[in-house]
């Protein structure tokens, strides 16, 4: 903590799939994410750390106990929604339910104390009906995040969702996008 650093963010895409060899002696291991917040957390100099951009996959029994056991982690967890509804989630290629997003908002709530969960949320991917919408809001209300970050879908050149058949009116993602943010207040 050289240049006066005290809180840090542990964040990117797909964090959870940190791995690294280590080797010592003639001794090989694989060191993955919750092995390396456990060397975070003895940092001299370091007050606090979050970890950002998890996907509900890596939030299991073993490393909620594990993180229990950090003493500077804040519990503020920002996982990686998108959408409250299978279909649609399965569309966007998560490798996610929404009953494995439950269970590991659960375990999370269950386990540490004062935690916080924020998540994004896209409104108006391709193929997203009025009731896959609404099968998203109420999840969402169902899950009670503390805060979203609510996004339109907007079609990216070369991506094969800006391919896709179905895409939905902006003024339909303008009303989904309105709707989720009102109720979040």
């Amino acid at each position: 903590m050289k240049q006066g650093k005290k809180e840090i963010v542990i964040t990117g895409i797909h964090i959870a799939s940190y791995k690294q060899m280590s080797e010592v002696g003639s001794q090989k291991s694989e060191i993955v994410l919750i092995d390396l917040l456990e060397e975070i957390d003895k940092i001299e100099g370091l007050e606090k750390f979050e970890l950002g951009s998890l996907e509900p996959t890596l939030i299991t029994e073993e490393f909620v106990e594990r993180l229990k056991r950090l003493e500077k982690l804040r519990n503020h967890f920002h996982l990686s929604l998108q959408s409250g509804c299978d279909k649609i989630l399965k569309s966007m290629n998560r490798k996610y339910t929404t009953s494995e997003f439950e269970k590991a908002t659960k375990l999370l709530r269950d386990n540490l104390t004062d935690v916080v969960l924020t998540t994004d949320i896209i409104v108006g991917f391709p193929g997203e009906t009025d009731e896959d919408f609404e099968e998203t809001y109420m999840f969402l209300k169902k899950i009670n995040f503390n805060d979203m970050h609510v996004f339109k879908f907007s079609p990216r050149k070369g991506t094969p969702a800006a391919k896709m058949q179905e895409q939905v009116d902006e003024r339909i993602k303008e009303e989904r996008s309105k709707r989720l943010i009102e109720s979040s207040n």
